[in-house]
């Protein structure tokens, strides 16, 4: 009797052991898995911040020049207006010339000016930018297999959910739509809030109070959107999910492997 219920408890501690085997090998794998995981983001989101420099340094190039840009010259001008106009009411006023009240109707009569031409300037650099990001993201990166100057820094590439071949120019412009990565797809609704806010909101206190709101969206949103990415199995983001695509790894001399 006492020997069976030795034999039994050697048999407990076997299973005991396997059990704690097999925990430490599921732990070694999703702890390779994360880690796997982690490095595919980092290289993603810095293939994406590569590219996205590009786009902006282009863009603001564009918006730089009064060629490409309308309102540049229009900007300088009122700018120039607003300061002269500004220090010689502030000269006045602090040599009690005038009054707070006069110095203020002074200046407000060429504030508005270079506000509506500064933010008419914003726009035109957001349309260059706008123009630029559908044909890097898009074209350019459809006419290159997929593949933009950050993605092929890092041996990345999009293809065709489906099949893993060239995806068609409409889901590569589909993707545009959701930021690229969408990683950055609330900075980039955070952008034209902005601008829609500086437009229309003319009290400094408002303006303040939504522009704080604003940003504090826009990074919940990319917060989200880097949980998603985080948490999903094949690590697609919305624009892959939206497109139907995905993005691979594209080692040397070898097949294209799924990240």
């Amino acid at each position: 009797m006492a020997r069976e219920k030795k034999e039994k408890k050697v048999l407990t501690e076997e299973e005991k052991n396997k059990q704690r085997e097999e925990r430490f090998e599921r732990l070694a794998r999703n702890t390779e898995k994360w880690e796997k995981g982690y490095r595919v983001f980092t290289d993603r989101v810095t293939a994406y911040l590569i590219d996205l420099l590009i786009v902006i340094f282009l863009s603001s190039m564009l918006a730089a020049s009064s060629v490409t840009n309308p309102f540049y010259n229009n900007v300088n001008e009122s700018y120039n207006d607003f300061k002269t106009t500004y220090n010689e009411t502030y000269d006045k006023y602090s040599e009690n010339g005038i009054t707070s009240e006069e110095s203020r109707e002074l200046v407000d009569k060429v504030g508005p000016k270079y506000r509506t031409y500064f933010i008419r300037s914003k726009f035109a650099m957001f349309l260059w930018y706008t123009v630029l990001y559908v044909f890097y993201f898009g074209v350019f990166a459809y006419m290159n297999n997929g593949q933009t100057i950050g993605k092929k820094m890092y041996k990345l590439k999009v293809v065709d959910n489906g099949n893993n071949h060239k995806p068609k120019l409409k889901k590569m412009l589909l993707r545009c739509m959701f930021g690229g990565m969408s990683v950055i797809c609330g900075t980039n609704l955070a952008v034209v809030l902005h601008l829609v806010n500086m437009g229309l909101v003319k009290s400094p206190l408002a303006f303040m109070l939504l522009s704080v709101f604003i940003t504090i969206a826009g990074y919940i949103l990319d917060a989200i959107f880097v949980l998603l990415y985080m948490f999903k199995k094949n690590h697609r983001t919305l624009d892959d999910l939206v497109a139907g695509t995905k993005v691979v790894s594209v080692p040397k001399k070898s097949v294209s492997k799924e990240i």
